[in-house]
């Protein structure tokens, strides 16, 4: 018969603690796993990265990569045309991971991405919940509210337009990234043309070539302009390429390419440098 050997008590402990390291999912699972998630996102495989994505949020509880999982998860929803999904999802992951300030990039990208999906949803659907989004994420401090405006004001709706307007020009008052401030900028000037809010104010500042980019637009069957911008030249590719695609269908059909407006500028050229005339419509752009 065989002899039955008890190990001392203060074994015990060791061993279950080894156990429960054996079992428990270790932290290069973890890397070897979001890595897996990384190549999917490159080769966009969005069911393989919610897959993933979920398995990690399930099974690693504290491995350092949760957040960008939960984004991507949200992502790949976006992506995969799962829209009622991705809004929660993206709601989800804004209220659980980022309500510090400062709290990332994948934050920043997470409301952007929010933003853009509610509008495009308000924009081809109508959805009210998606409005409420935005509607709401107007009163959200720093880059989120202008983010939200700037989409609120890309509506077709002229009301909801009008709605984002003192948001916008409330933005300018900040210290805005350049490319936030000239989109601020083009959204305040489609809503209301008239003189660029982002003019120098300053008057009288050389600079030794042109400071202002204007356009104007007459439409001719009904006698009346119907667009007229002046912005600084910092703003000229912007808003060229804000340009209606009518108005660039025709500039291209002239032989007009706008790299030849951009080539005047950096040349300092003054003066008119593109007209078109048709039936309907008479556009010049000059340099002052």
């Amino acid at each position: 018969m065989a002899t039955v050997r008890r190990l001392p008590a203060f074994f015990l402990p060791w061993l279950m603690l080894s156990a429960l390291a054996a079992a428990a999912p270790g932290a290069d699972d973890c890397n070897t796993l979001m890595r897996e998630i990384k190549l999917d996102v490159f080769d966009q495989n969005w069911t393989e990265v919610q897959a993933g994505a979920r398995k990690l949020l399930a099974e690693y509880p504290d491995c350092p990569h949760r957040r960008q999982a939960a984004y991507l998860r949200a992502q790949a929803m976006d992506r995969g045309d799962q829209a009622d999904r991705a809004l929660a999802a993206y709601s989800g992951f804004l209220q659980d991971y980022c309500r510090e300030p400062d709290s990332g990039v994948h934050c920043e990208l997470a409301q952007v991405a929010l933003y853009n999906l509610a509008g495009r949803l308000v924009r081809e659907d109508g959805r009210r919940d998606a409005l409420a989004i935005l509607l709401e994420g107007l009163e959200q401090p720093g880059d989120a509210g202008v983010f939200a405006a700037l989409t609120l004001a890309d509506q077709q709706d002229k009301n909801l337009k009008t709605d984002a307007l003192p948001y916008l020009e409330k933005a300018l008052q900040r210290d805005l990234d350049r490319d936030i401030r000239n989109r601020v900028c083009l959204a305040i000037l489609k809503i209301k043309p008239g003189p660029s809010p982002c003019a120098d104010p300053r008057p009288g500042k050389a600079t030794g070539g042109p400071t202002l980019i204007s356009v104007e637009v007459v439409d001719k069957t009904a006698d009346a302009t119907q667009l007229r911008l002046n912005m600084p030249v910092a703003l000229a590719e912007a808003m060229i390429r804000a340009l209606p695609a009518e108005i660039r269908d025709e500039m291209d059909s002239a032989g007009i390419d706008v790299q030849t407006i951009f080539q005047a500028i950096r040349n300092n050229a003054m003066g008119t440098i593109f007209e078109l005339e048709t039936n309907e419509m008479t556009v010049r752009i000059w340099l002052q």
